[in-house]
């Protein structure tokens, strides 16, 4: 359900520069945000990348993938019990 909530919630027909700052701040909490404005203004603008927000989601990405990669191979062993 909040994976779901997560892709309703993300700019993609909208802009967020003309929503208040508290809906701002309640959408960066969603990765796909920064990837989504970037694009946007890179393509339909021609400005630049923010590097703050690229290094941002590198760094959220590559932390989510340490977790998701800890947690399989601690659960990898009984996959053949369950499936």
């Amino acid at each position: 359900f909040f994976i779901q909530l997560l892709f309703f919630a993300s700019p993609i027909l909208y802009s967020i520069n003309n929503l208040n700052i508290k809906l701002k701040l309640l959408l960066f909490f969603n990765p796909l945000t920064f990837i989504i404005e970037n694009m946007r203004r890179c393509v339909l603008e021609g400005r630049g990348v923010v590097i703050w927000q690229f290094i941002f989601v590198t760094i959220l990405v590559f932390l989510f993938y340490k977790i998701a990669y800890s947690i399989f191979i601690k659960t990898e062993k009984n996959f053949a019990d369950i499936i």
